[in-house]
């Protein structure tokens, strides 16, 4: 029997199934519709099977074996012999059992109530069901069909990722107690890449467009970060820079891409080509928008993680200064995130969130957290962050908003720890703990999200959680166990958690952590990492019963701008007004500047004024409803008016377009549109209009209608509208908002390098007419683009501002080399918005990574603008002139090329043997500025050699230098040869010396550190003409403070001393951390950039473990040799007061046999304690002996 899946997968993708039973059935047959069908073996359809009958005896049994395949019927009855063989029922089940017992083991949790292991091990069972094996084993081979490109492979390959849940955690459980699976779960998806194009979302099997995002990427990169390598790295990262830079097919044009879309292609990150060019996607751009935006972010940050693993540095800080496009997404002024139209405009209108909203989305940027507390706290204040967030938990006396069974609230409740609030994280983590997970039927709320649910309750239950998953870190929360022991079995260590003073579990007492211990040292940030956990060890909380401070100084370092990114985009491809600079246009909507009133019956023909917030606020989230007015008889009695009136004339409107809301229930059905103009009089321009209502967000919750008027409507000062009919479902009238547009003509200067042709699209929904060089375009039509400055692109459309969107609102142009690039128009708001957005631009630059001399520049510029934006009535003149001073001004920005130079230490005293004058003396040299230089004349050269010598007050560790000369100025001037000398005792010695120097600008690392406090530049002097002065226009040494590394090699030459046969009989916890420690401290020592503080840390580290190396492990033969003899004993033959004891004395000391750690002191207690509880024993008295009396 075989069936095609659904009509969206290849054609050859089918599944196979044969069913086998221990008996011989005595009737078969089949029905369709649920009918039997008689005189045939085959039906097809819906309501369509098989049945089976059975002649059986009282309790007799049928056992029935299915086997599946994807690949044939015989591989379906492969399957079943493989993977059943001979095997009844029972040894089926009891062999499942062991299994998944060997799994779950995987974990231990002690100190759990009954319920709390119902809760633990369920959701753990859970989140190991996830992803399935999509392969099977042929002729010895693995083999799999894929559903990307109709064909057999053979390898190893799964299905069901559900990534958008369980890129967050559950995937990072499977990374500790399933990294056997990882590698081949990564390589799948890759599989999924080469075969399909893209990595899947949601496969099942084959390409979904369920969900959002391209969170493969957060797999692959958490793989990465975590050291898993069974994958090709370059494959990994051409995978991922597809997903991030390549739009498809269509993308915001063609499909909107929703949740589940069907009989669509597959849209990896749809949306992308706006995300690219915008930084956002703007609202009607696609679905659900403002989720798309935020969530591509942090993929973002993943490919970064992948980009630095093959080494494309470049290409990584790309990724990085993208990865903070989520604060694209937040609104400074509220503080939440929020949608934005295609100009950059804040609005509600059309904004889309997946399973949440503004308030769900805000705290979503795991690898930006300390970014977004900056952010937050820069445009909302100091306790916005923590204060808001609390509320959400109903905090503060908050409305609790949280939703833990959808998934972009899952990280919120660990949000505190990078807050200052640890104590919150640990309250509200146990809160959720309590509230959201149950001992009964229901098991938790909402869905299981294919084990997402279930690893948040694993993670949080013991104590962490990875709130950015790729990071390979987590963020501690409040374990709820007494103890909790993780068996690595990708190292065979153990990891043990042990949470003191935590006997009241059930409720929120004692959540709060007093302080911690790592290893047996102070753990003061709230962070384990991955790497801890696999390397074995333990970590200990002592909890109480009050909030602390505990790690509260944590603070992690925010992202920042990086100026030396590149983007992976191929330059070679043609480019497409790069330099387009909009010249003007006029498009607007009046409705914000007009007065607005609205009839309703309070008392007969009564006006009720409409505050402007309600209709022309732009936020289709409030609006006006009827009072009174309640059924189309009640509109019929008098006329019911929505106005709105203009102080001055407007001097052409093209359309309007009202908004409402529940299409069917309270929108209006028949309306007439009226003017009034010069004459002071309204007058009917459309009678009984019937609108056609479009849906624009979340089903039915709000629609609009558009009408563009025939003739451009000229000099009006007010537009009503009459409603004659609504639809009155729910009772009332609801108008959320009105919009009037005057249509607008834009015009885009081209600027381009080089001549190509381009064939023109464009939706004419949007865009009247479009005109090339005066000349109106023909659509699909082929045009000539030159390199000429003056080339002009005019289009006049109607009502591209707001409503545009919807549709594309685009130009298109597809060149001749088969590239389409996309240009969205600019709307243009005048000089002064203009400039104001520009000074908020210059303002947010970075400027750390600049001159000094350029920063000044610049912070004159945005001051004199905002000087021109603070005066009355300042020109339009005046505006474009600062507006183009600060646009000069952020192009003059310099990089600092000398980022790392020790020529600022303030204690530096330079001279030289001689200058030219006082105006070019060796400061000039070191002062980070190209137009000044150090000058010397071949005469005053010193025995042949010019020289600049650098005095510090401390010793600098010096990995290079940077030299400038001035072949700039006259190319005869190049600098062939130059030395670096340091000062030793009283001689001076040459440390690194350039012969035969080509370049004017040389900049040298060296390999080995130089060390010293005095340094000196020597040029020695070829000649006596002109050519031969000594010209240096920069020389930077390149290093750091010299650190004090005295105490870490006295320890280190000890620890380097010890072998391995020393540690034989050490236990093994301190000799893993020993050597940990060791390689550290080498590490560190040979590390010329390490710092004090690096130094330190190592040499506290490895000291403090060479105290334990005396931890020697106990020997246990006599241990082991008494539980072999005492295991023997039947517990029935001896008293329950005798035997209790003794079982629980044989329990311990079986522990501490097992315990590699354990010490001589402990296995002696141990072998003690049982003797003693043996020699206790006594025998139950048998009464029958008394017969024998």
């Amino acid at each position: 029997m075989s069936s095609h899946l659904n009509n969206k997968l290849p054609k050859n993708l089918k599944g196979y199934f044969v069913i086998q039973f221990t008996k011989d059935p005595n009737n078969t047959g089949v029905y369709k519709n649920y009918e039997i069908q008689n005189n045939t073996i085959s039906a097809d359809g819906q309501k369509s099977g098989a049945y089976l009958s059975f002649n059986t005896k009282q309790d007799e049994t049928v056992e029935v074996r299915i086997g599946t395949s994807f690949v044939s019927v015989d591989q379906a009855r492969a399957n079943i012999e493989q993977e059943i063989g001979d095997k009844d029922f029972n040894e089926v089940k009891e062999e499942t059992k062991n299994v998944w017992n060997d799994r779950l083991n995987a974990i231990q949790i002690e100190g759990a109530t009954e319920s709390e292991n119902h809760i633990f091990y369920t959701a753990m069972y859970h989140a190991l069901l996830y992803p399935r094996i999509f392969y099977e084993v042929a002729d010895g081979k693995n083999i799999y069909f894929s559903p990307y490109d109709d064909q057999y492979h053979e390898g190893k390959s799964y299905t069901d990722f559900s990534l958008w849940d369980t890129f967050r955690a559950q995937n990072s459980l499977l990374t500790i107690v399933a990294p056997d699976k990882i590698d081949e779960m990564v390589q799948s998806l890759l599989q999924n890449y080469q075969e399909g194009g893209y990595m899947p979302k949601w496969p099942n099997p084959g390409y979904t467009n369920i969900m959002i995002g391209t969170h493969a990427d957060s797999i692959v990169a958490e793989a990465i970060n975590k050291g898993f390598d069974g994958f090709d790295y370059n494959l990994a990262y051409d995978a991922v820079l597809k997903d991030a830079m390549v739009p498809q097919v269509g993308d915001g044009t063609i499909y909107k891409w929703g949740d589940r879309a069907t009989n669509v292609p597959y849209g990896a990150r749809a949306g992308l080509s706006a995300y690219k060019a915008l930084g956002y996607i703007p609202n009607g751009y696609v679905n659900e928008n403002v989720s798309r935006t935020i969530e591509f972010s942090y993929d973002d940050w993943c490919v970064a993680q992948v980009a630095k693993a093959v080494g494309k540095d470049a290409e990584a800080k790309y990724f990085l200064n993208r990865s903070m496009n989520y604060k694209n997404a937040i609104n400074p002024a509220t503080g939440y995130a929020m949608g934005r139209d295609i100009e950059g405009n804040w609005s509600t209108r059309g904004e889309q969130f997946t399973e949440g909203d503004r308030r769900k989305y805000t705290w979503f940027a795991p690898h930006d957290p300390q970014g977004l507390l900056e952010y937050m706290t820069e445009h909302q204040g100091v306790d916005f962050y923590n204060n808001e967030l609390e509320k959400a938990f109903g905090g503060l006396g908050g409305s609790k908003w949280i939703e833990h069974q959808n998934e972009p609230c899952h990280n919120y409740a660990y949000m505190f720890d990078f807050s200052g609030r640890p104590d919150l994280t640990q309250k509200y983590a146990r809160q959720t703990l309590l509230e959201s997970y149950f001992d009964d039927t229901s098991g938790q709320l909402g869905n299981d999200d294919c084990g997402q649910m279930s690893a948040w309750y694993v993670f949080s239950s013991m104590g962490f959680y990875p709130v950015n998953p790729a990071s390979g870190e987590y963020m501690i929360g409040s374990p709820i166990f007494d103890k909790v022991t993780i068996n690595n079995p990708k190292t065979d260590t153990q990891f043990v958690i042990t949470a003191n003073n935590n006997d009241d579990n059930e409720t929120n007492a004692n959540c709060y952590i007093q302080d911690a211990t790592l290893n047996g040292k102070a753990l003061d940030i709230p962070v384990i990492t991955y790497n801890q956990i696999t390397s074995g060890g333990n970590v200990e909380f002592n909890m109480a019963d009050t909030p602390t401070d505990w790690a509260s100084d944590y603070c992690k370092e925010a992202i920042v701008y990086d100026e030396d990114a590149q983007s992976p985009e191929d330059d070679s491809k043609p480019p497409f007004f790069g330099n387009s600079e909009v010249i003007r246009e006029t498009g607007k909507n009046y409705a914000s500047k007009a007065k607005v009133s609205a009839t309703d019956y309070v008392q007969p023909g009564g006006d009720i004024d409409v505050p402007s917030i309600s209709l022309i606020d732009g936020n289709y989230d409030t609006g006006y409803a009827s009072a009174n007015v309640h059924s189309n008889e009640d509109l019929a009695k008098a006329p019911y008016y929505l106005t709105m009136e203009w102080d001055s004339p407007l001097s052409r409107v093209t359309s309007f377009k009202i908004w409402s809301n529940y299409k069917g229930n309270q929108n209006p059905t028949k309306m007439d549109i009226e003017i009034k103009d010069s004459s002071n009089q309204w007058k009917v321009i459309n009678e009984d209009w019937t609108p056609e209502w479009k849906n624009e967000s979340g089903g039915d919750n709000r629609c609009s209608a558009n009408i563009k008027f025939t003739k451009a409507l000229k000099d009006i000062t007010g537009l009503r509208i009459r409603i004659k009919e609504a639809n009155f479902t729910w009772g009332k009238i609801a108008v959320r908002e009105l919009e009037v547009f005057e249509d607008y003509s834009q015009k885009i200067e081209v600027s381009n390098p080089s001549d190509y042709v381009a064939n023109i699209k464009y939706n004419r929904n949007t865009l009247e007419k479009v005109l090339f060089k005066g000349k109106e375009l023909v659509e699909n039509e082929d045009y000539a683009f030159s390199g000429e400055n003056n080339s002009q692109i005019t289009i006049f459309g109607t009502s591209l501002v707001k409503d545009g969107v919807d549709s594309g609102a685009k130009l298109e142009f597809v060149f001749n080399q088969g590239d389409s690039y996309v240009e969205t128009l600019i709307i243009w708001d005048g000089w002064k918005a203009h400039l104001e957005s520009l000074v908020d631009k210059a303002e947010a630059i970075d400027l750390s990574n600049y001159t000094a001399a350029s920063v000044n520049n610049l912070n004159e510029a945005i001051k004199e603008a905002k000087s021109i934006l603070n005066q009355e009535g300042a020109s339009d003149e005046e505006l474009e002139t600062a507006t183009n001073k600060l646009n000069e001004a952020i192009a003059g920005l310099v990089v600092d090329k000398f980022k790392g130079s020790i020529m600022n230490d303030p204690s530096l005293k330079v001279s030289a043997n001689s200058q030219v004058n006082q105006n070019e003396g060796p400061e000039k040299a070191i002062d980070a500025d190209m137009k000044t230089k150090w000058s010397c004349r071949y005469q005053y050269a010193d025995n042949g050699k010019f020289w600049m010598e650098m005095d510090f007050d401390k010793k600098y560790a010096v990995n290079g230098l940077i030299f400038i000369g001035a072949a700039n100025e006259n190319p005869s001037y190049l600098t062939k040869e130059f030395a670096l000398q340091i000062k030793d005792g009283a001689e001076w010695k040459d440390v690194y010396t350039l012969k035969d120097i080509k370049e004017n600008e040389v900049k040298v690392t060296f390999d080995e550190p130089v060390m010293a406090d005095q340094f000196r530049l020597v040029i020695p002097k070829l000649n006596d003409t002109d050519s031969a002065n000594a010209r240096v226009y920069e020389f930077h040494l390149l290093g750091n403070v010299l650190t004090d590394k005295t105490a870490l090699k006295i320890a280190l030459d000890l620890a380097n001393a010890i072998t391995d046969k020393d540690l034989e009989n050490v236990v093994p916890v301190v000799v893993n951390e020993f050597k940990q420690a060791r390689d550290k401290a080498n590490e560190v020592y040979h590390d010329a950039t390490a710092s004090q503080d690096k130094v330190d840390a190592a040499f506290d580290r490895l000291a403090s473990i060479m105290q334990k190396l005396e931890f020697f492990k106990g020997d246990k033969t006599a241990l082991k040799a008494f539980i072999d003899k005492a295991s023997g004993l039947e517990g029935a033959k001896y008293t329950e007061a005798t035997w209790t004891p003794f079982n629980d004395a044989l329990k311990a000391a079986t522990s501490v046999y097992e315990d590699v750690n354990a010490m001589q002191e402990e296995v002696n207690n141990a072998y003690n304690e049982l003797v003693t509880a043996f020699l206790n024993l006594r025998l139950i008295p048998n009464k029958d002996l008394l017969g024998d009396l």
